[in-house]
């Protein structure tokens, strides 16, 4: 007799043998599930891989694991204070479902309270949020261009906006932007500038007429993109007007005002983009007005300023990128406006000043790009200021002070790129202060400072001269040697 299912050879298919081994499969699988096999009865069911209770589904797929603790989490966050409301989204991928909030658009903050009308928009609670790529940083700014900055000349800013300083928002009432460049002779072209808040060019007050006295209808005016030059005025005792001015994109030059007094007018201005030029002012005292400058990116030019005995007003400046050019102001008696100065990009050169007793105020001064010259200058006796300095990169030269009795202020001066020249100084005696210099770049020239020691000068510079390329120059030093 045949095992019980099993089928005798040569019995056909679909014989009433093979229905009763599927309804003995179905029945058993009937008596599992009466038996109360199901997935996740046992500990560990609902994360094992298998097909525990053998309906096809295993693990979190089969419904019997619903609620099984391994299997919560997979929707939202479930965060305790949530919004999970019956009905609500609470299924976007990457919202934070904070309680409250709307959960509207993917990516959004989700802030409560904001509107959440764009995809990627700041949401910052009650800005408008008008536009795509808008600054939104203020509540109830304008917005309404795409991609402004709400910075530039004429756009539709509004009062309150998140404007920086300086751009046409902080305009006086009644004051407009004047682009293109402006020039000055009369009083009727500077009443036809009384409303310029901002002028985008040049501003040229020049040549001017004797009824040019003031410049008082230019209290508008806080900034120029360009140059402001005051130049060849006769009557104008003064700045006043422009005490509102606080940047200038280029350059500052004051020349020729015969009447000019102070800059004091200028007390405002902190921005500087290029040069400053101040000379042939034949009546200017000082220059307190320019204390809120603090560098300069070119040239720094002071000269011929014969009633200048401060330039204190300077005192702010500790940069000048090229050159510094103190010369010929006859009653100007020190250095100590550039007290603050590091360092000089280029030339630096202080000469001819009459009354000029001392340097003391380039004492911060480490470095000079170029060229030094202390040249003329007869009441100096010293040049200690110089204790600060460390390298030039070019040519130093001390010559024709009459009265310089020593060079103590080089005394940390390392290297020299190019020429030393000391010469023509009629009183100097001391040259210790060349004790730390250990290169000149070419020549070394120390000739007819009449009270010098020969020997004295040669020995002075023995440890420099041995490495020295270019030619050592000691002669016409006449001064009485220690026997």
């Amino acid at each position: 007799m045949s095992p019980r299912g099993a089928r005798s050879a040569g019995t056909p298919a679909g014989t009433p043998v093979a229905l009763g081994v599927a309804a003995c499969l179905a029945l058993l699988a009937i008596a599992a599930a009466c038996s109360g096999s199901i997935e996740g009865k046992n500990p560990g069911e609902c994360s094992d891989g298998a097909d525990n209770d053998g309906d096809g589904s295993y693990d979190c797929d089969d419904s019997d694991c619903a609620g099984a603790p391994v299997c919560e989490g997979s929707g939202d966050d479930d965060t305790v204070g949530d919004d999970d409301s019956s009905g609500d989204d609470d299924t976007t991928i990457g919202d934070d479902d904070s309680s409250g909030d709307d959960d509207t658009t993917i990516g959004d903050d989700d802030s409560a309270g904001d509107d959440d009308t764009t995809i990627g928009d700041d949401d910052s609670s009650g800005d408008d949020d008008t536009t795509v790529g808008d600054d939104d940083t203020t509540v109830g700014d304008d917005d309404t261009t795409v991609g402004d900055d709400d910075t530039t000349v004429g756009d539709d800013d509004t009062v309150g906006d998140d404007d920086s300083s300086g751009d046409d928002d902080d305009l006086a009432p009644g004051c407009v932007v004047c682009p293109g460049n402006y020039t000055v002779q009369d009083a009727t072209q500077l009443a036809a500038l009384s409303t310029c808040g901002w002028i985008g060019g040049d501003l040229l007050i020049e040549n001017t007429a004797s009824d040019v006295v003031d410049l008082a209808l230019l209290a508008c005016l806080v900034r120029i993109d360009g140059d402001l030059f005051v130049t060849d005025t006769t009557s104008l005792a003064g700045l006043g007007g422009l005490d509102n001015l606080h940047t200038l994109g280029r350059s500052l030059e004051i020349r020729d005002n015969a009447a000019l007094l102070d800059v004091a007018a200028l007390a405002a201005l902190t921005q500087l983009g290029v040069s400053l030029h101040i000379y042939n002012n034949p009546l200017l005292q000082n220059l307190d007005g320019l204390a809120g400058l603090q560098s300069i990116s070119t040239d720094l030019v002071l000269h011929h300023n014969p009633a200048l005995v401060s330039a204190d007003g300077l005192a702010g400046i500790t940069i000048v990128g090229a050159d510094m050019r103190v010369y010929d102001n006859y009653q100007l008696p020190n250095m100590d406006g550039f007290a603050s100065v590091s360092a000089v990009g280029s030339d630096l050169n202080v000469a001819w000043n009459l009354a000029m007793t001392n340097i003391d105020g380039l004492s911060g001064l480490s470095t000079v790009g170029v060229d030094l010259g202390v040249v003329r200058n007869p009441l100096l006796t010293e040049i200690n200021g110089l204790s600060g300095l460390t390298y030039v990169g070019g040519d130093l030269h001390v010559h024709d002070n009459v009265a310089l009795l020593n060079i103590n202020g080089m005394s940390n001066l390392t290297a020299i790129g190019s020429d030393l020249l000391i010469a023509d100084n009629d009183l100097l005696v001391d040259l210790s202060g060349l004790g730390a210099l250990n290169s000149v770049g070419n020549d070394l020239d120390i000739t007819n400072n009449d009270s010098l020691c020969e020997s004295y000068a040669n020995t002075s510079v023995a440890h420099v001269a041995i490495t020295l390329p270019g030619l050592l120059n000691i002669y016409g030093n006449t001064g009485s040697c220690p026997p």
